[in-house]
């Protein structure tokens, strides 16, 4: 069928708009992805976090912004990513918190790890030597070299992380594995999923019902994890991403939860969300669209004359518009035979002049004391008095 599109660009004096057709229905919530679109830098969580969506999102912005990727090399900004982690592999070939650092982070390791492996897979070159080293960093932590001291706090999060990258390239210890299930109870469910995929990628199929079935969600709990920056949301971003590496991103196991994530980002418009929430979240939905290979592309006219696409990938095609209120245009689309979604994104300015101002995020207050926490005065402050500012 054909819908028209002029009743949803009407209110402008001037405008440029973008209409993105797609064949998936997250795409709404992967408009967030290009808050994430910068140089990796920070510490090993924040470079992991900021490499991590570079990896699927240059397809995807491509799409639904445009002009967000004009200047954006996103491989020199995934070398860039790259060569920051390895300026943090330490003497035993774990990565430290910091480049420079002494000391290697159980956690940081695997997840950055993790990352690596993600950019190798999707075609960037990752230094050898790096990967080896962390990869052999993260076995001797499966064998229990750092269940000691100020270690030990990290390994019910780090340990079945690590088991997880090892049976991904194929250095699985299945009977280490059953044995950190049975022994270790008090581990998150996240840490519970990995380990039960580190067993399926290591050929053990016990708990693949569960897996694909996502039965356990409910064991989700709602607490912070201040050592692996785990939330609710999170895991469940982790574990969509797991699950559709096991069984496919177009695995109907895992619509319910792509759905539920869908949701929650949908809601969180205009509320600041952790690295770690959009990195994870995000990167899963998009698997689900990239998936996509048979999808044709609806036509869009412009003046009953067919519109070429500004851009056109497996995320599906974009075009751009421009005042068509003012000139009257008439533009319409045209399915072939595909489920589509379109996504009508608009700058300009309202005919009716009414705009909000702020938001509804951070807000920022300051109160002055006297050193002695009575409320500051400046008719009776005298030069060289302390003031505190809260």
């Amino acid at each position: 069928g054909s819908v028209s599109l002029e009743k949803h660009l009407t209110g402008w004096t001037t405008e440029d708009t973008t209409v993105w057709a797609t064949n998936n229905p997250y795409s709404e919530s992967l408009v967030r992805v290009r808050d994430l679109i910068r140089y990796p830098y920070g510490c090993v969580e924040q470079t992991s976090s900021s490499l991590r969506p570079l990896l699927t999102a240059a397809e995807i912005l491509e799409q639904i912004d445009p002009l967000a990727m004009e200047g954006k090399p996103i491989n020199e900004m995934v070398q860039s990513g790259i060569k920051r982690l390895a300026s943090m592999q330490t003497s035993d070939g774990g990565l430290g918190y910091w480049p420079g650092s002494g000391n290697s982070h159980p956690w940081g390791t695997a997840y950055a790890t993790h990352v690596l492996l993600d950019a190798k897979d999707a075609g960037h070159e990752v230094m050898p030597d790096l990967l080896a080293r962390s990869i052999n960093y993260l076995d001797k932590m499966t064998n229990g070299d750092y269940d000691y001291g100020y270690y030990s706090y990290y390994m019910p999060s780090s340990k079945p992380y690590a088991h997880y990258i090892l049976a991904r390239v194929e250095k699985g210890k299945p009977v280490a594995i059953r044995n950190e299930l049975k022994t270790n109870k008090k581990r998150s469910y996240e840490s519970e999923y990995m380990l039960k995929t580190a067993l399926f990628l290591s050929g053990d199929r016990s708990f693949e019902k569960e897996l694909r079935s996502l039965s356990g969600l409910g064991k989700i709990g709602t607490d912070y994890n201040y050592w692996s920056f785990r939330s609710s949301m999170r895991t469940k971003g982790v574990i969509l991403a797991l699950h559709q590496e096991m069984f496919g991103a177009s695995d109907s196991g895992g619509e319910s939860l792509a759905s539920e994530i869908n949701g929650y980002l949908s809601g969180q418009k205009n509320r600041y969300l952790s690295t770690q929430v959009l990195g994870w979240t995000t990167y899963a939905l998009s698997k689900r669209v990239l998936n996509q290979t048979d999808w044709k592309s609806p036509i869009l006219t412009l003046n009953n004359k067919a519109l070429t696409a500004i851009s056109s990938n497996k995320a599906g095609a974009s075009w751009n518009l421009w005042d068509s209120e003012r000139k009257g245009d008439s533009i319409s689309v045209k399915g072939q035979n595909s489920d589509t979604y379109l996504m009508i994104s608009t700058i300009g300015i309202r005919s009716d002049g009414g705009y909000k101002y702020g938001d509804n995020s951070v807000s920022v207050s300051r109160v002055y004391l006297n050193s002695d926490g009575t409320p500051f005065d400046a008719q009776t402050h005298n030069l060289s008095d302390e003031v505190v500012v809260v």
